[in-house]
């Protein structure tokens, strides 16, 4: 079994390329079409391999006959049966879900970070700049996104969050999709109307901006809080599973681990701003970006519950826990 694939879950094409493309970086994955900035809609079709339709065939039974009130969601270009739907479903093309975000914001007003397929095809996403950035710090932003998520295989409905995690695989667009509250997000059926439906989802996206007040609070609570050294040791260690409270204690390799993002914080982005070096925001920060730039494939197997978005889910929840101890 290919781990890496397992993890990520990105779909290669027949041509062996990844169906992904990314703005200015490159994910963990080292997959994907790497553009030099935020790109249109017109780009992400082309470079994420989304310029495909589906269509809804009959689905039958082993015995060759025809399942009543069920049909079957298939890739026209690969042939590839994605899932099995009811009669009424109706799939909303990978073209026309881009028009979600010209509604949203207006025409040609969205540019994209990321997009792509997992999968055969069964799942995609596109993820976008969003107006709105805003300081934590002065000197120290935070870039807001929507993301749209679509199920071809009738799994899910059409689901459209704001979201300040960057999606670039399975892993990411899970931890947006559990990282939304039910106010932060709107969800489509896949029924006759699901393109009018979405169309008046995007307009009230995008007049929301309860998601960027919520988020800019919470973030700006953990950068009022400082802490010792050895209360960010804490931090680090349960934010990547660690139960053990000993640091003596610890297996060498998750002691490296630890002194690793340790040093992040002290070193790593934005860690000259004022403000950011000694608090939860700063230690918050030096613990995703180890997950997104520094840890290699090993670590994130050895990881507990082997994935970067966990541990990056769990330090959010485990910083908010510390700040409300400090109350």
């Amino acid at each position: 079994m290919d781990m890496n694939k397992t993890m990520h879950n990105i779909n290669i094409d027949s041509n062996g390329r990844a169906s992904i493309a990314l703005a200015t970086q490159s994910a963990w994955h080292r997959l994907g079409q790497i553009l030099p900035d935020a790109f249109d809609a017109a780009t992400a079709i082309r470079e994420a391999n989304l310029d495909w339709q589906v269509e809804l065939q009959p689905c039958f039974a082993q015995d060759g006959r025809q399942v009543p009130g069920k049909r079957l969601t298939v890739r026209t270009d690969t042939n590839a049966i994605l899932g099995v739907v009811g009669d009424r479903y109706t799939p909303l093309q990978n073209q026309d879900a881009f028009g979600f975000f010209d509604g949203a914001f207006g025409q040609g007003k969205v540019r994209f970070e990321s997009a792509g397929v997992l999968g055969q095809g069964e799942r995609v996403w596109m993820l976008a700049r969003v107006p709105g950035e805003f300081d934590i710090l002065p000197g120290d932003s935070v870039q807001p996104y929507l993301l749209l998520a679509n199920g071809h295989d009738g799994s899910q409905p059409v689901t459209a969050i704001f979201t300040p995690i960057r999606v670039v695989c399975q892993n990411t667009l899970g931890a947006a999709m559990r990282s939304a509250r039910k106010g932060e997000q709107v969800r489509v059926l896949h029924t006759p109307t699901v393109e009018t439906r979405l169309r008046i989802a995007g307009e009230l996206l995008g007049k929301a901006g309860i998601f960027f007040d919520e988020t800019k609070e919470i973030f700006g609570q953990l950068a009022r809080r400082q802490i010792r050294a050895d209360a960010q040791r804490q931090f680090i260690s349960r934010s990547l599973g660690e139960v053990e409270p000993d640091f003596q204690r610890l297996s060498t390799r998750r002691k490296n681990q630890i002194l690793a993002v340790e040093e992040i914080a002290e070193v790593g982005l934005g860690h000259d701003i004022p403000g950011v070096r000694g608090t939860l925001w700063g230690a918050y920060n030096a613990v995703t970006e180890y997950v997104d730039h520094v840890r290699t494939r090993e670590d994130l197997s050895f990881m507990a519950n082997g994935s970067g978005s966990d541990i990056k889910g769990r330090a959010l929840t485990v910083a908010l826990e510390m700040a409300a101890a400090m109350n």
